[in-house]
């Protein structure tokens, strides 16, 4: 799988996952967050939801790339000759 592959899945499974918390977060906590916003200091509920949902989209995003990055490069590495880890081509390095 190639990198921008990667990455592409994995933020998607990052905003599958910001999706999730932000409908939890509506729905679930309606009354806390409407409470919150009514306060005349603290900002509005609508700004909280999209900065839970960009930060969580973000964070699973980037730990799942870095996640399946990792897997692609030890399975990559397995498969790699010894020679040709070095640099050394398939000749062994030898005159």
């Amino acid at each position: 799988m190639k990198t921008r592959t990667r990455l592409t899945l994995s933020m998607l499974a990052g905003a599958l996952a910001g999706s999730a918390v932000t409908a939890y977060a509506a729905t679930v906590r309606h009354a806390a967050l409407a409470a919150a916003a009514a306060k005349p200091a603290a900002g509005s509920a609508d700004s909280a939801l999209t900065a839970g949902f960009i930060v969580t989209t973000l964070a699973v995003g980037l730990l799942t790339f870095a996640l399946v990055s990792i897997r692609a490069y030890r399975r990559n590495r397995s498969v790699m000759p010894r020679a040709a880890r070095r640099g050394q081509g398939d000749y062994g390095g030898s005159w």
